[in-house]
């Protein structure tokens, strides 16, 4: 698995871990194709719905409502392969 060298945003709350890794992501994009949108993180939180109670897993692919013009082209997909937290991190640390 390739690691990315993706700078970290501090994430002043329980629920807003999604807007968060999204924008990390975005953030890394940029610094690599200047051409991708980086909407704010309250942009981000907004299009996919977060709550005080989270994100809906269904609503995370609304971000790219706001990114589509992106060049070169950018495109979240969400996968529901994942069955639990420790299985992501067994995953990310292989």
């Amino acid at each position: 698995m390739t690691k990315l060298n993706v700078l970290h945003s501090y994430q002043p709350d329980g629920h807003s871990c999604v807007p968060y890794c999204l924008y990390m992501v975005l953030k890394y994009l940029n610094s690599k194709h200047p051409g991708v949108t980086v909407p704010t993180i309250e942009q981000i939180a907004q299009t996919i719905g977060t709550t005080e109670l989270g994100t809906d897993f269904n609503s995370i692919e609304n971000i790219n409502i706001v990114i589509d013009e992106n060049m070169p082209s950018v495109e979240f997909k969400t996968d529901k392969t994942y069955p639990n937290w420790d299985s992501i991190s067994k995953d990310i640390q292989d």
